[in-house]
This record gives structure tokens, sequence and C-alpha cells, in this order.
């Protein structure tokens, strides 16, 4: 993984190049239906199909999203700017004290959210 990999730009290329169409939405999913599939991914990644999905909320990804970049070596500068926190301090104190970052867990996460089979036509 590289840095070019965590750049939103470069992500968000990415997925304009898996678009069928020019004119296509960008993002043709509705934020319900966003979160659903974000639960059932968690879900499958735990292995635990019971897991009450009232504990995942959008804020969820937030916290999970600047551990798994600051765990893969990504700079606080840079993580502060991706997710327009007020400072490296404010990073550190909110989102990455006491947590509760399990390895490989992210990992097979972040390997089934990214799998491109999921984006075939």
């Amino acid at each position: 993984d590289s840095v070019q990999d965590e750049c939103p730009v470069h992500r968000l290329r990415w997925w304009a190049s898996m678009c069928d169409d020019a004119s296509s939405q960008l993002f043709p999913y509705s934020r319900d239906v966003f979160v659903a599939a974000m639960y059932d991914v968690t879900v499958k990644a735990l292995g635990h199909e019971s897991i009450d999905s009232r504990i995942f909320k959008g804020h969820s990804l937030r916290r999970s999203g600047a551990q798994i970049l600051f765990h893969h070596g990504v700079n606080l500068e840079h993580i502060v700017e991706m997710g327009r926190w007020a400072s490296t301090r404010s990073l550190s104190i909110a989102y990455l004290r006491d947590g509760a970052y399990k390895t490989g867990r992210q990992a097979e996460l972040t390997r089934i959210m990214f799998d491109p089979s999921r984006f075939q036509k």
C-alpha cells in the first residue's frame, strides 16, 4: 500500500474510471444504502452475523479511518487535512487514543471493501 492508494483524489480517479458512462452519477448510492452496505462488509469482516447494527454509525468510519491511516504510517498532518480536523492534537486526543485497532480485522475489512469483484460490471 502507498500513500497514493490512500489519497482521496487518487481513489476518486480510480472510482470514476470504473463508471460505464461519463454522465452517470459519481456516487449512485443513498446514505441508507451505503450504511447498510458498510454494515454488511463489517459483519463479514468480523465474522459475526449477530452484531447489532445500531453500534455502527458514520462516525465509526471516521475514527477507524484515522486509525488505519495512522497505523499505516501516514503523516498526521495529512490525516488532519483529509479528515478536516482542527489540529494534530485534536486528532490524537479524540480519535487515536485508546484505539481498539486490530491489524488483522482492519486488513480483512480493507480487502473486502476494495475487492475488485465488488466493482465488476
